[in-house]
């Protein structure tokens, strides 16, 4: 009967702490977004004989430069600007875009 008593107050004992570490504030990351709720791209808009594409990242996240590809469609030069230097854990010293607004330079706006 002690050996019973004994075995269910470790049981609700580790039941107890478990659930206790399981809510831990730094256990909790954010909530990870789909893609397109990360990168909106607003319309293309011409500045100075140049298309540019804006867009806006929400705060409390970011997006890694090595994740974006640009494909040139034969309309003119594609380029990303240069990212904020991260280091993560995963990727190493990587370059992140955050929440200001990263702006893409299109080219010509002519195509030329």
């Amino acid at each position: 009967m002690l050996v019973r008593w004994l075995l269910t107050c470790i049981a609700l004992w580790t039941l107890a702490v478990s659930t206790a570490f399981a809510a831990l504030p730094w256990q909790e990351g954010p909530e990870l977004l789909r893609a397109e709720q990360v990168f909106n791209l607003s319309p293309f808009t011409e500045t100075d004989g140049e298309a540019r594409a804006r867009v806006r990242i929400p705060d409390g996240y970011y997006v890694y430069r090595h994740s974006l590809t640009l494909v040139d469609g034969g309309r003119g030069k594609l380029s990303l600007p240069p990212g904020v230097p991260k280091h993560d854990e995963f990727f190493g010293d990587t370059e992140i875009y955050t929440g200001d607004i990263l702006s893409l330079g299109i080219g010509d706006a002519d195509g030329q």
